[in-house]
Protein backbone atom coordinates (compact mmCIF):
# COMPACT_ATOMS: atom_id res chain seq x y z
CA UNK A 1 0.00 0.00 0.00
CA UNK A 2 0.83 3.73 -0.38
CA UNK A 3 1.00 6.38 2.05
CA UNK A 4 -2.37 7.41 0.40
CA UNK A 5 -4.15 4.56 1.34
CA UNK A 6 -2.49 2.73 4.00
CA UNK A 7 -4.05 3.64 7.52
CA UNK A 8 -3.25 3.00 11.00
CA UNK A 9 -6.02 3.51 14.29
CA UNK A 10 -5.33 6.42 16.75
CA UNK A 11 -8.11 4.79 19.34
CA UNK A 12 -10.60 7.31 18.39
CA UNK A 13 -13.91 6.00 16.32
CA UNK A 14 -14.51 9.50 14.65
CA UNK A 15 -11.28 8.49 12.80
CA UNK A 16 -10.66 5.23 13.01
CA UNK A 17 -14.61 4.24 12.07
CA UNK A 18 -14.77 6.76 9.75
CA UNK A 19 -11.91 6.75 7.29
CA UNK A 20 -9.99 3.59 8.96
CA UNK A 21 -7.28 6.05 11.00
CA UNK A 22 -4.80 8.05 10.26
CA UNK A 23 -2.36 8.10 7.03
CA UNK A 24 0.48 5.69 8.10
CA UNK A 25 4.07 7.28 8.33
CA UNK A 26 2.55 10.48 7.83
CA UNK A 27 1.70 13.55 10.61
CA UNK A 28 -1.41 14.38 12.04
CA UNK A 29 -2.63 17.29 13.96
CA UNK A 30 -4.33 17.35 17.19
CA UNK A 31 -5.65 21.46 18.12
CA UNK A 32 -7.24 22.05 21.57
CA UNK A 33 -6.99 24.29 24.62
CA UNK A 34 -5.14 23.65 27.21
CA UNK A 35 -7.00 21.07 28.90
CA UNK A 36 -9.24 19.87 26.08
CA UNK A 37 -7.98 16.39 25.56
CA UNK A 38 -4.75 16.67 23.68
CA UNK A 39 -2.35 14.38 25.59
CA UNK A 40 -5.56 11.81 26.68
CA UNK A 41 -5.63 11.59 22.98
CA UNK A 42 -1.65 11.00 22.27
CA UNK A 43 -1.72 8.39 24.90
CA UNK A 44 -4.94 6.48 22.89
CA UNK A 45 -2.57 7.13 19.79
CA UNK A 46 0.41 5.13 22.35
CA UNK A 47 -1.60 2.64 23.05
CA UNK A 48 -2.83 1.34 19.75
CA UNK A 49 0.44 1.46 18.06
CA UNK A 50 2.28 -0.53 21.51
CA UNK A 51 -1.27 -3.12 20.71
CA UNK A 52 0.55 -3.27 16.93
CA UNK A 53 3.69 -3.53 17.84
CA UNK A 54 5.26 -0.40 17.11
CA UNK A 55 7.75 1.47 19.35
CA UNK A 56 7.26 4.98 19.94
CA UNK A 57 8.74 7.98 21.05
CA UNK A 58 6.92 11.04 22.73
CA UNK A 59 8.48 14.20 23.14
CA UNK A 60 6.34 16.00 25.43
CA UNK A 61 5.89 18.95 28.57
CA UNK A 62 4.54 17.02 30.80
CA UNK A 63 7.37 14.72 33.31
CA UNK A 64 7.51 11.81 32.60
CA UNK A 65 6.60 10.18 35.72
CA UNK A 66 3.06 11.93 35.59
CA UNK A 67 2.87 10.87 32.05
CA UNK A 68 3.63 7.75 32.87
CA UNK A 69 1.09 7.55 35.90
CA UNK A 70 -1.65 9.40 33.81
CA UNK A 71 -1.27 6.24 31.28
CA UNK A 72 -1.14 3.96 33.87
CA UNK A 73 -4.35 4.88 35.13
CA UNK A 74 -5.70 4.52 31.29
CA UNK A 75 -4.58 0.83 31.24
CA UNK A 76 -1.35 1.94 29.52
CA UNK A 77 1.24 -0.27 30.35
CA UNK A 78 4.14 2.82 30.13
CA UNK A 79 6.70 1.83 32.69
CA UNK A 80 6.66 -1.84 31.14
CA UNK A 81 6.72 -0.67 28.13
CA UNK A 82 9.76 1.54 28.84
CA UNK A 83 11.98 -0.82 30.48
CA UNK A 84 11.51 -3.40 27.57
CA UNK A 85 12.43 -0.16 25.34
CA UNK A 86 8.83 -0.21 23.10
CA UNK A 87 8.23 3.52 24.07
CA UNK A 88 11.02 6.39 24.97
CA UNK A 89 9.84 9.48 26.70
CA UNK A 90 11.57 12.55 26.51
CA UNK A 91 10.98 16.09 28.53
CA UNK A 92 11.33 18.51 26.49
CA UNK A 93 12.92 20.52 29.35
CA UNK A 94 15.83 18.47 28.59
CA UNK A 95 16.23 19.62 25.18
CA UNK A 96 15.06 23.74 25.75
CA UNK A 97 16.62 24.11 29.10
CA UNK A 98 15.11 26.47 31.31
CA UNK A 99 14.02 28.83 30.33
CA UNK A 100 12.68 27.46 27.36
CA UNK A 101 14.99 28.38 24.11
CA UNK A 102 12.16 28.18 21.02
CA UNK A 103 12.51 27.37 18.54
CA UNK A 104 14.65 23.20 18.72
CA UNK A 105 17.59 23.72 16.83
CA UNK A 106 18.48 21.93 13.76
CA UNK A 107 21.11 19.93 15.76
CA UNK A 108 18.25 18.78 17.98
CA UNK A 109 15.88 18.16 15.43
CA UNK A 110 18.64 15.90 13.36
CA UNK A 111 19.37 13.86 16.39
CA UNK A 112 15.52 13.27 16.92
CA UNK A 113 14.78 12.59 13.41
CA UNK A 114 17.88 10.21 13.40
CA UNK A 115 16.86 8.29 16.20
CA UNK A 116 13.43 7.49 14.90
CA UNK A 117 15.29 5.91 11.80
CA UNK A 118 17.81 3.98 13.14
CA UNK A 119 15.46 2.97 16.12
CA UNK A 120 12.79 2.08 13.71
CA UNK A 121 10.32 3.99 15.80
CA UNK A 122 6.55 3.28 14.67
CA UNK A 123 4.91 6.13 16.10
CA UNK A 124 6.16 9.73 16.73
CA UNK A 125 4.60 12.35 19.23
CA UNK A 126 5.26 15.94 19.63
CA UNK A 127 3.01 17.21 22.71
CA UNK A 128 3.38 19.64 21.96
CA UNK A 129 4.79 20.81 18.10
CA UNK A 130 5.32 24.73 19.76
CA UNK A 131 8.83 24.57 20.39
CA UNK A 132 9.70 23.11 16.97
CA UNK A 133 7.29 25.78 14.97
CA UNK A 134 7.82 28.65 16.96
CA UNK A 135 9.63 31.92 15.66
CA UNK A 136 8.94 35.62 15.83
CA UNK A 137 9.55 36.03 12.64
CA UNK A 138 6.02 36.36 10.70
CA UNK A 139 7.96 36.37 7.49
CA UNK A 140 10.21 33.48 7.64
CA UNK A 141 7.54 31.04 9.75
CA UNK A 142 5.75 29.86 6.18
CA UNK A 143 9.35 28.74 4.98
CA UNK A 144 10.14 27.38 8.16
CA UNK A 145 6.62 25.44 8.60
CA UNK A 146 7.03 24.17 5.35
CA UNK A 147 10.30 22.41 5.55
CA UNK A 148 9.11 21.10 9.14
CA UNK A 149 6.66 19.77 7.86
CA UNK A 150 7.93 18.22 4.88
CA UNK A 151 11.27 16.75 6.84
CA UNK A 152 8.31 15.58 9.20
CA UNK A 153 6.28 13.71 6.27
CA UNK A 154 9.70 11.80 5.22
CA UNK A 155 10.82 10.09 8.67
CA UNK A 156 9.02 7.10 8.39
CA UNK A 157 6.85 6.96 11.43
CA UNK A 158 3.04 7.42 12.31
CA UNK A 159 3.38 11.50 14.09
CA UNK A 160 0.88 12.60 16.31
CA UNK A 161 1.91 16.77 16.93
CA UNK A 162 -0.65 18.78 19.31
CA UNK A 163 -1.19 22.61 19.33
CA UNK A 164 -2.61 24.90 21.78
CA UNK A 165 -5.80 26.79 20.43
CA UNK A 166 -3.90 30.17 18.73
CA UNK A 167 -4.96 33.39 21.09
CA UNK A 168 -2.66 35.73 18.95
CA UNK A 169 -2.82 36.74 15.24
CA UNK A 170 0.71 34.94 14.23
CA UNK A 171 -0.45 31.35 16.28
CA UNK A 172 -3.89 31.58 13.99
CA UNK A 173 -1.91 31.86 11.11
CA UNK A 174 0.60 28.89 12.54
CA UNK A 175 -2.89 27.07 12.70
CA UNK A 176 -3.58 27.49 9.56
CA UNK A 177 -0.59 26.52 8.27
CA UNK A 178 -0.72 23.38 9.72
CA UNK A 179 -4.46 22.41 9.00
CA UNK A 180 -3.29 23.16 5.73
CA UNK A 181 -0.40 21.18 5.51
CA UNK A 182 -1.41 17.92 7.68
CA UNK A 183 -3.18 15.02 5.95
CA UNK A 184 -5.49 14.80 9.03
CA UNK A 185 -6.66 17.62 11.20
CA UNK A 186 -8.84 17.33 14.62
CA UNK A 187 -9.93 19.89 16.79
CA UNK A 188 -10.95 18.97 20.51
CA UNK A 189 -13.55 21.00 21.88
CA UNK A 190 -14.59 21.69 25.24
CA UNK A 191 -18.28 21.73 26.53
CA UNK A 192 -19.49 21.57 29.80
CA UNK A 193 -17.51 19.73 32.33
CA UNK A 194 -15.30 16.71 31.53
CA UNK A 195 -17.47 16.87 27.70
CA UNK A 196 -15.61 17.21 24.79
CA UNK A 197 -16.45 17.76 21.27
CA UNK A 198 -13.80 16.23 18.59
CA UNK A 199 -14.57 17.70 14.97
CA UNK A 200 -12.45 16.71 11.74
CA UNK A 201 -10.99 19.99 10.33
CA UNK A 202 -9.05 18.18 7.38
CA UNK A 203 -8.72 14.70 5.88
CA UNK A 204 -6.85 14.59 2.67
CA UNK A 205 -9.22 12.92 -0.18
CA UNK A 206 -12.30 13.19 2.14
CA UNK A 207 -14.60 15.53 0.36
CA UNK A 208 -17.54 14.82 3.33
CA UNK A 209 -16.47 14.54 6.79
CA UNK A 210 -18.11 12.86 9.68
CA UNK A 211 -19.93 15.48 11.63
CA UNK A 212 -18.59 16.19 14.82
CA UNK A 213 -18.45 13.77 18.09
CA UNK A 214 -18.78 13.90 21.80
CA UNK A 215 -16.60 12.24 24.07
CA UNK A 216 -16.12 11.80 27.76
CA UNK A 217 -13.30 12.36 29.76
CA UNK A 218 -12.68 9.22 32.26
CA UNK A 219 -9.84 8.73 34.66
CA UNK A 220 -9.22 5.25 33.70
CA UNK A 221 -10.39 5.56 30.03
CA UNK A 222 -9.46 8.74 28.75
CA UNK A 223 -11.82 10.00 25.67
CA UNK A 224 -14.27 8.01 25.48
CA UNK A 225 -16.95 8.14 22.78
CA UNK A 226 -20.89 7.85 23.37
CA UNK A 227 -21.13 8.11 26.97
Amino acid sequence: MSKLTERVTIGLPITDESFGGAFKDRPLLCIGQRGAGKTLAALQFIKRGLEAGESTLMLSEMPATNLIELGEKMGIPLSSAISERQIAVVEYETLLGTPPLWPISVQDFSYIMRYVETQRIGRLVLDTVVPWVALDDPAALREHVEVFMEELDHVGATTLITLPRAVSPLAQELTKMLTTLTPLSLEINCLEGDEREINVLRCLGQVILPKPQKYLITTNEGLVYGR
